[in-house]
């Protein structure tokens, strides 16, 4: 019988195998691709050449890296590159409204940003119309004066250089840097003070002569407690101070020296439910004006949002430059004026349901559960499958879900009652700080 060379056959196997490797190492020759580009004939793709295991230090070698370099740059430069006709969204930059207008708006970013006019034309906010062109979602071009011109002829492109230099302030190219940042984080962001759609609030509608008669009666309200604490300071010896106040009041407990020794340290009473709130938010409305003021209105993601008509924000952002000199960091009596002016789903109060926020608030001047009736939407879907289309269940709401009825006190001092998100802006880095209020008297 014959014998069989086995090695053979592995040999030759592992020949193979070291040669496709030395095949995966080997450098990339861009010459053919680039005379491809340059000449448009649809050529095959050449074989690569050597691969170079370390520099030698010779001319030779970095002549020909050099030259490779250039060779793929060259090609890189030169490719033919665009996007679809049909998939291309332009928006027009106008330079007097220092916004943009789209003429064929689409896109899923037309649900949570812009807004229409009153003759249709699409428009977009300066921050919205940069984070768009950064994310290529549309192209950003210089626009005439009439939203209604749309010849393709006269589009002169803008780059993402050329919108930077159209930032208007300082205090804009923050808030686009605090807008991005929130919007990449998949938040849903909107201007707070936006007269374009129908806002919603906590606090009922006030007219002109009841909120003038509330300032008149917090003010006399807050006289007349001033006198009583003053009269109570006077007799308990905080302003006049004497000797014998320790001789004639005598302490027989560590309490009565504690809260004798806090009777000299003043206090604020915070809001912690919701009938406090809205009595608080008409005393407090007389704050001097801060430097900083609430910017955006944020919402977490949410499927069903629908911009014309919006909820309450989940948050509020305060944007703070520390390396401007024009903004200083908020004192008290500006966190206070901040303070007095939130409107958000206020976290802290207890025993909410689902429905709580529909019920207790108020869009355009009415309840939202009636504004939400008249526009038709339905609120219970699950109560509602077998009724008709169109039709809202007149019946009661169910509470389905509900928080813990209480918070202990160390949970509330550490995380407070009314807050706000302070983001901080340093040399383009933007950080978030939470900022609330809390009282340590219980």
């Amino acid at each position: 019988m014959e014998k069989l060379d086995i090695t053979d056959g592995f040999a030759d196997r592992e020949d193979i195998i070291e040669a496709e490797d030395e095949e995966e190492d080997m450098v990339q020759d861009w010459t053919e691709i680039s005379r491809m580009v340059l000449s448009n004939n649809p050529i095959s793709l050449p074989r690569r050449g050597d691969k170079e295991y370390e520099p030698d230090g010779s001319n030779i070698q970095e002549v020909q890296l050099s030259k490779a370099k250039d060779i793929m740059f060259d090609t890189l430069r030169n490719s033919i590159r665009g996007s679809v006709i049909k998939s291309q969204v332009k928006a027009y930059y106008n330079i007097d409204k220092h916004k943009a207008y789209v003429p064929h708006p689409k896109g899923s970013f037309l649900q949570t940003m812009g807004w229409a006019d009153s003759n249709g034309v699409f428009w977009l906010d300066f921050h919205e119309l940069v984070y768009l062109s950064e994310r290529g979602t549309v192209t950003p071009y210089w626009g005439s004066d009439d939203s209604n011109d749309d010849d393709g002829n006269l589009d002169i492109p803008l780059s993402i250089e050329d919108l930077y230099l159209l930032f208007k302030s300082q205090e804009d190219y923050d808030n686009f840097l605090v807008y991005s940042q929130l919007k990449r984080l998949g938040f849903i962001v909107l201007l707070e003070k936006d007269n374009r759609y129908h806002a919603t609030s906590f606090f009922p509608p006030v007219s002109e002569h009841t909120s003038m008669m509330t300032a008149i009666g917090s003010n006399i309200r807050s006289s007349i407690s001033s006198v009583f604490v003053l009269n109570k300071a006077l007799f308990s010896g905080t302003f006049l101070y004497s000797k014998w106040n320790y001789i004639l009041r005598r302490f027989t407990t560590n309490d009565q020296l504690y809260n004798s020794i806090g009777s000299l340290i003043p206090t604020q009473t915070v809001p912690k439910s919701d009938t406090e709130l809205r009595e608080y938010n008409g005393i407090l409305n007389g704050n001097p004006p801060s430097n900083l003021k609430i910017v955006f209105k944020l919402w977490k993601p949410q499927v069903n949002f629908k911009k014309k008509s919006p909820a309450l924000p989940d948050y509020q952002i305060v944007v703070y430059n520390k390396n401007n000199k024009n903004q200083q960091f908020p004192s008290y009596l500006s966190l206070k004026n901040i303070f007095s002016k939130l409107d958000y789903k206020f976290d802290f109060l207890q025993e909410i349901d689902d429905d709580f926020w529909d019920k207790n608030t108020f869009t355009n001047g009415v309840p939202r559960l009636e504004y939400l009736t008249s526009i038709g939407r339905n609120l219970d879907k699950k109560n509602s499958k077998g009724k008709k289309s169109g039709q809202v269940s007149s019946t009661p709401f169910n509470n389905k879900k509900k928080k813990p009825k209480g918070r202990s006190k160390l949970s509330a001092i550490k995380q407070g009652y009314r807050s706000f998100l302070l983001a901080v802006v340093d040399n383009g880095l933007v950080s978030f700080i939470r900022i609330s209020e809390t009282e340590f008297r219980y």
